[in-house]
């Protein structure tokens, strides 16, 4: 009876609602009504990713699938499937459409399946650990990401959009094998890790500089590829590389990557602003969507290639850029958008397409493009006053609102960059977000968060949100000393957490690496990295360039046979020495314990200027004595130099567990 009444129930709550849970699942009340209670106005299916405050899970909401959100749970019977996406994306809304609103790919997934739905924007090391995997086997990559993985979440096969006749023959096969010969998924899962690791391998054995170089495009700019992206990471690269060497080679390369890039489609001649890539060689048929990160970095790059160059167009890019983040990304609460939709009543860039006849009757009709079939483009760098006009009377694309730490923090950056060369209200703009900032993305206990959907709402912050955001608070504390200590304290957090041998740590995606942020951000504030920084090699352009410009500032000398660096930084009232050893090796402290051993001392100055730290305790594996040791990065204070003293030289003793090195004495100066 009670069974009874209980279907009884669910039976007049789906039908009197109009909506209906995913194909084959029965939700007790409780939970259907907590649906409901979320989503009121949804007709069909219901499920519950309508609990979720993402835009891009929310989208999927009604699809006949019994979505769940990460992580992965914990099971060991059904394989599962992974669809990574986010809000702005044009193919993701395509399979949503044609994929995962059809009832035989749900009944497939919802009986076999474990169907996980990932924002990219809320987990990005997710979503690049899985780009990075759909590279090596697929030898492309991009959104949506598809997955098909064992219940650990390796993966057994990988693709992007697939219609519904190719996600059913898929699903099922993929089904039954794991149910008739669960060994050969197995190995297969095996073959894809090895593939993954090959190719990464391969990658860090190359010489950067050569591989760099024979990937340019002399033709036509940018990288060589049958897709153009803006490359930002490339473009810093070359930008610090050429700074520091005068190379007229690159020089050529640089200017050609960035002419081509503004002159191009990928540039919105009507509101300002790139679009995120082009789907042809020759930098035309953009694909639509207007990303945050792509806007706050090219207005670094191009502000920064103003000043370097002296050139008055690359100024008049970034102002555009400026304007357009201004006019249609600021939110009212002084933090900026993620991202604009490509897709506008159907058409994908239709919000920026024009019949030939409106673009010249509005006197445009040069740095035109036909799109396709569907209308023209204008891409021009000069003002278009009237087609202006006649857009702003079209209704606006759907945009992802969310105002996501880390690329506010890349906005942060971008407009210091801007005021540098004053373009008009840069300066402005930056103080406003950096309060703002501070204000809305640290929570009560000081802790950064990633973005909040609600005041009790927010999600914990990113490696990448920490790494932007000390690059941006720093780059702002030039401009406001009073921001210094947010920045430090960022900081001091990721040389304690980032993982420098990590992938989505250390690798330029669509934006540039966390760890060539955050040395960025170190160099600004003058502050030592750990060894294991200093000494990654070949991971990414961004990174490479920056590395180089840190370590040629601050770089005295090597010690322990190159497993130790000693940097020095001036501070306002004081120099820094930093002494920054490899993980295993380790220096007697300024007051060792036994008189025998060689203290670290710096010698040709009067000690009561000198502030050395305390040495740790610590019992080697040849001794069973206790030794006060310095290991991993310490720091030694000189107070200002009094008349006439010079600095002149650092003792010390490096060792490991295993050996000692012969003393060494360090020239300062």
């Amino acid at each position: 009876m009670r069974n009874f009444l209980t279907g009884l129930m669910l039976f007049i709550m789906f039908s009197s609602h109009g909506a209906t849970p995913p194909i084959g699942t029965k939700p007790d009340g409780k939970t259907w009504q907590s649906w409901l209670s979320a989503q009121p106005h949804a007709k069909g299916y219901l499920n519950a990713l309508s609990l979720t405050a993402s835009p891009y899970l929310l989208q999927h909401a009604q699809n006949p699938i019994n979505w769940v959100t990460w992580p992965i749970p914990k099971q060991t019977e059904r394989l599962l499937f992974l669809s990574i996406g986010y809000a702005s994306c044009h193919w993701c809304h395509q399979m949503n459409e044609h994929s995962f609103m059809d009832d035989a790919v749900a009944k497939i997934l919802n009986k076999d399946f474990i169907s996980i739905k990932i924002d990219r924007d809320e987990h990005p090391d997710v979503d690049y650990h899985y780009l990075q995997i759909q590279q090596a086997v697929t030898g492309n990559g991009g959104w949506p990401i598809s997955i098909i993985a064992l219940p650990d979440g390796t993966p057994v096969w990988l693709g992007s959009f697939e219609d519904a006749q190719g996600m059913r023959k898929i699903t099922q096969r993929m089904a039954q094998i794991w149910k008739v010969q669960p060994d050969f998924l197995l190995s297969q899962a095996e073959n894809i890790k090895s593939l993954t690791n090959t190719a990464s391998t391969a990658k860090l054995n190359t010489n950067f500089k050569s591989f760099f170089l024979t990937g340019r495009d002399s033709l036509l700019g940018g990288a060589k590829a049958e897709v153009k992206f803006p490359l930002e990471g490339d473009l810093i690269y070359m930008l610090n590389t050429y700074r520091k060497s005068k190379d007229n080679e690159l020089k050529q390369i640089l200017i050609k990557h960035l002419d081509s890039l503004s002159l191009s489609p990928l540039h919105d001649g009507v509101n300002g602003g790139f679009f995120r890539y082009a789907t042809q060689r020759d930098w035309t048929q953009p694909h639509f969507e207007k990303m945050l990160y792509t806007q706050a970095q090219l207005l670094a790059i191009y502000s920064d290639a103003a000043q370097l160059f002296n050139n008055a167009t690359y100024k008049r890019v970034a102002t555009r850029v400026f304007n357009f983040l201004q006019s249609t990304m600021l939110r009212e609460d002084g933090l900026y958008k993620t991202s604009i939709n490509a897709d506008w009543q159907g058409i994908e860039g239709g919000y920026y397409l024009w019949p030939k006849t409106a673009l010249i009757s509005a006197g445009v009709n040069t740095n035109i493009a036909k799109i396709k079939n569907t209308g023209w483009q204008y891409f021009g760098l000069a003002d278009a006053p009237k087609l202006l006009a006649l857009q702003e009377q079209r209704a606006k694309p759907i945009e992802d609102t969310r105002g996501i730490a880390g690329l506010n923090g890349l906005v942060l950056w971008g407009l210091v960059k801007a005021a540098n060369i004053n373009i008009p209200g840069s300066e402005n703009a930056a103080q406003l977000l950096a309060k703002s900032l501070i204000a809305q993305r640290f929570d009560s206990q000081g802790n950064l968060v990633r973005v909040c959907y609600s005041k009790n709402n927010c999600l914990a912050a990113k490696i990448d949100d920490q790494a932007y955001m000390a690059l941006g608070l720093a780059a702002y504390s030039r401009i406001d000393k009073t921001i210094k200590i947010h920045a430090d304290r960022l900081l001091t957090a990721l040389l304690n957490n980032i993982k420098a041998n990590d992938n989505f740590t250390n690798q330029d995606h669509e934006s540039i690496a966390p760890i060539s942020a955050a040395l960025m951000a170190a160099d600004i504030q003058r502050q030592a990295v750990p060894y294991n920084w200093l000494t990654l090699t070949n991971t990414s352009a961004s990174f490479v360039s920056i590395k180089e410009r840190y370590l040629e500032e601050y770089k005295v000398a090597e010690f322990a046979r190159g497993h130790g660096v000693v940097l020095s930084f001036n501070k306002s009232r004081s120099k820094q020495l930093s002494l920054v050893m490899d993980k295993g090796w380790h220096i007697n402290s300024n007051n060792p314990i036994q008189d025998y051993l060689i203290a670290t001392k710096v010698n040709g100055i009067d000690k009561e200027n000198i502030s050395y730290p305390k040495g740790s305790l610590h019992k080697m594996g040849f001794s069973d004595e206790l030794l006060s040791l310095y290991e991993g990065n310490i720091d030694i204070t000189i107070q200002a130099k009094p008349e006439g003293k010079t600095l002149q030289t650092l003792t010390l003793q490096a060792c490991n567990d295993k050996t000692c090195l012969p003393p060494q004495k360090i020239e300062l100066n």
